[in-house]
Parts: structure tokens; sequence; C-alpha cells
């Protein structure tokens, strides 16, 4: 008697979000002709979907700015238009059209954008699971690997050795250990209106995250600098606006929002209301249309923020957004976040951990009509 094992041919049914603990992309390029460069990617997204006929789809991803190397001079030329451009180019993003699965190998065939060319690559892996974590979770393990030449790509830099040849291979060979686990959680974009590092608003949108638990995934959104002052003249230049397309596509990936304001000169801070201005158009189709969206405030005053958060509310509604009414207002918010950006005080943490239990209930009836 021979028995024949069973060997799968389709991905695990299901939304599969990047985890980004455990995650990386890595690349390796040849230097000098004898030894290897190597820098990573650490932030970067890719959500798998896989339907119930085993159709897959996977998108992902990677923030240039966060690209690092071993050096901070090396970094910083990879950032520059020698290299990835990142002022001009924030994001590299691949889509796969075709995800072929035997066994445990796995081949993903797309399109990789980098610099604002678009080309296409093969990916070839090996998957793992899906299992059990110690947590009660669910883990799946994806990892990819694909080499191509960067000078397709536009990152010509090189320079010559003395013996001939360059610096510097064309061929770069990237590596994705992934892991990734369902989309149980809903998912909320986290912005601030502040830019600085010290950011009283942003600290408390990082506390905030912290008390999410297992009901809200939140994430920080880090690309606000980086989108240009509003003008109805550059709307069509791609290169100017891919900055806005990008928190365009983060705020259509999220379930709901979440925004800190400062309160400056009375008012919301103007890197924030020259994002929404920018995702307002078109006014019929613009992200944050319909989504639900919960406001947080403050300022060094002793009433929180309430001019900036009663604006901020106006302009939210006027986009179109389904602002909560309830709302957080931090008064003497330098006096509440202390020097490494921690919560010293536990009534504004109680205050935010309610706000965000009343946006996952919203986010909750959202789901609940969906599927009515």
């Amino acid at each position: 008697m021979s028995t024949v094992a069973s060997t799968r041919t389709a991905l695990p049914t299901g939304t599969w979000n990047s985890d980004p603990t455990h995650s990386t992309i890595d690349f390796t390029v040849k230097h000098m002709l004898v030894g290897k460069f190597r820098a990573s990617v650490p932030t970067f997204s890719a959500t798998l979907v896989v339907d119930d006929a085993g159709s897959a789809k996977l998108e992902g991803t990677a923030a240039v700015a966060s690209i690092v190397a071993s050096d901070d001079n090396l970094t910083g030329h990879l950032a520059s238009p020698d290299f990835f451009d990142g002022e001009r180019y924030p994001e590299i993003r691949f889509t796969a059209s075709s995800i072929k699965v035997d066994g445990d190998d796995v081949t993903a065939r797309g399109d990789l954008t980098v610099k604002g060319i678009t080309l296409p690559i093969e990916l070839h892996g090996e998957l793992s699971g899906p299992a059990e974590d110690p947590y009660g979770g669910t883990r799946l393990g994806l990892d990819l690997t694909t080499t191509f030449d960067r000078t397709k790509f536009g990152l010509d830099f090189n320079g010559p050795m003395p013996g001939g040849g360059f610096v510097l291979s064309n061929d770069v060979k990237v590596t994705r250990p992934a892991r990734a686990r369902p989309q149980l959680m809903a998912r909320v974009l986290a912005l601030s209106g502040s830019l600085r590092a010290g950011s009283h608003s942003t600290s408390l949108l990082r506390h905030a995250a912290a008390r999410a638990g297992d009901e809200l995934e939140l994430i920080l959104y880090d690309g606000l600098r980086d989108i240009p002052p509003f003008d109805e003249d550059s709307e069509d230049d791609e290169a100017l606006t891919a900055p806005v397309e990008r928190l365009k596509r983060a705020l259509r990936d999220a379930d709901g929002v979440l925004i800190a304001t400062p309160e400056y000169n009375g008012s919301v801070s103007g890197v924030l209301k020259n994002a929404l201005d920018w995702v307002s158009r078109p006014f019929d189709t613009n992200p944050l249309r319909g989504k639900p969206v919960a406001v947080i405030s403050a300022s060094t005053g002793s009433f929180g923020g309430v001019w900036a958060q009663n604006d901020l509310r106006r302009i939210l509604g006027t986009i179109g957004a389904r602002v909560l009414d309830e709302s957080v207002a931090v008064p003497n918010v330098h006096t509440v976040v202390d020097g490494v950006g921690e919560i010293a005080h536990p009534g504004t943490s109680d205050g935010l951990a309610e706000l965000l239990q009343a946006l996952h209930e919203e986010l909750a009836q959202e789901r609940l009509k969906a599927t009515a």
C-alpha cells in the first residue's frame, strides 16, 4: 500500500497584513568587486488578500526615507538623487499580478515601481504556516527574493575601479523575510499636525497606539512633511504630488482615522490644513468622504486647543468625513507629556482610551452594516 502526500497549490484564504516587528526588506549589491554592500528598509507595509476561489493579490509599499545602511553618510547618499531620490520619489511600490504556489514554493510576478519607473519582476520564495502563535493569533510566513538591474530604474550612480570594473554592480538582490497575521483588527491611520521631533500631538498618538490593545491597529503616518503647498495648477504633476497620493492611499486603506492637532494662532496647524486641502480633491471621491474620524487637540494653554479642534471638526465635516461626537482636548499639554514623550497624567491616558473605544464601536457598526 502506498500513500501520496498532498501538495498545496493555493495560499490560505483571508486578508494577511505584514507584521512590522518580524518582517524586513534587505538588499545587497556587490561592492568593489570583492565585498557586498547591504542596506535595509524597515518601514514598509504589505497586504496579501486571498479569496475563497484561491485568487491572490499582493501589494506592498516601502518608505524611501526609512532606508538605512551601516553608516549615516551612506544612508543619506541612498536617499539622494544619485540613488532613490527620496524627496521626489518617497515610495517604492510592488503589486503582484500572479502568485503561484507549489507546496512550500512560491512564485510571484508583478510590477515594481522605483523612482517613478515601473517594470515587471519575478520573485521566488518559500511559504510557511499558517500556524497558531502563543497569543491566540495566526501567523503566515512568506520569504521572497528577487534580483534586478538597478540601472533600469534610474539608479545609475557608480564609479570606476583602478584596475577595471566598477565600484557597484548593477544587479541588486532583494530579500523580504516577512511574517503576516490576519486582518482581524480595524485599521486606524493616525495623523499628527505637528512635525517637530518632540511633538506633544505625536506623543499623544503614540500613547493612544499603546492603549489600542487587540481591537484597533493604529498606524502613525509619517509623510506630512513631504506634501507640497497646495496649488491647483500642480495637481497633474505626478512627481510633485506623489506624497499626496501616498497619503490618499493610506487613508483609503484605513477603516478609520485619528487626528491630533496642536493649536497654532487659535487654529489648526498649517501642515495639517495643507494636507487636508490636498486630500479633499476631488470632493466627490476624496478618501475621507464618509470615513469615521476622531479628533484630539492639545495646547500649552488652559483650554486644550478647543479653537483648533472646532476648526478641525468643521474642516473635516466640510470634506465629508464622519466626525465622532467624542473627542479629547488636552490643556497644559507640556505638563502632561514628560521629557521622553510619555503621558504623565492618568486622566489624559484614560480619555484617549475612551476615545479609541468610541472609534472602535463606530467601526464595528460600519462592519455590521457592510455584512448585513
